[in-house]
């Protein structure tokens, strides 16, 4: 269990920082020997990418919010 708690800790940790060639492979090996951390990974990863996906639409939100306010003082 312990291992788990620190290879999920290492996930989490390389999604916001590089890890050290000994922080991938612990994490790695582990993954490969541990199916239910190997999904958490694969899930981690997938809900940081619909994070990072949904930050950009709201910028872009933003930007278009201005570029219409913009319009409408010129008009």
């Amino acid at each position: 269990m312990k291992a788990c708690e620190k290879a999920t800790y290492l996930k989490e940790k390389s999604n916001h920082t590089q890890l050290s060639f000994w922080e991938k492979l612990t994490m790695r090996f582990h993954f490969f020997m541990c199916p239910p951390c190997k999904k958490y990974g694969h899930d981690s990863s997938s809900m940081n990418k619909a994070i990072r996906n949904c930050r950009q639409d709201k910028v872009y939100a933003e930007e278009h919010k201005i570029e219409i306010k913009e319009k409408v003082r010129n008009s």
